[in-house]
């Protein structure tokens, strides 16, 4: 059970790093990720903070910086700081596992560099080959 959240967190982490921006994958600063997680590995459980910079090349004027990105949908935002957020309705369902995510719109004032996102949830699924 260990191994299979370890694997799952892995997967969440990258998702969530990895699809924060298409505007971001052009840019050649990075998003940074200060984040405090707290796993239960008996409940499967996951509590994440997470404290994301915005690179000064995504942050253009005086208009406000739009991100997506996607988390698994058995997580739930509990709180969000310095930003605005936006849940799609529906689930995607990712061809290539059997796992749901879902995807959010933050907007960030033009002024912010930094901003916050809380979230948790349970997330346990059986360890899967390639």
């Amino acid at each position: 059970m260990q191994k299979s959240l370890n694997l799952t967190v892995a997967f969440f982490v990258l998702v969530f790093s990895l699809c924060i921006s298409p505007i971001a994958a052009a840019s050649t600063e990075t998003f940074h990720h200060y984040m405090d997680i707290q796993l239960s590995p008996d409940t499967s459980e996951i509590r994440v903070k997470d404290r994301i910079q915005i690179p000064d090349s995504v942050r253009n004027g005086k208009a406000p910086v739009q991100l997506e990105f996607f988390l698994h949908a058995g997580l739930s935002i509990t709180d969000v700081e310095g930003a605005a957020i936006q849940a799609e309705e529906n689930e995607i369902a990712l061809k290539s596992r059997p796992i749901s995510i879902r995807q959010y719109i933050v907007t960030v004032p033009h002024d912010q560099q930094m901003f916050t996102l809380q979230f948790n949830g349970k997330i346990n699924h059986s360890v899967q080959g390639p």
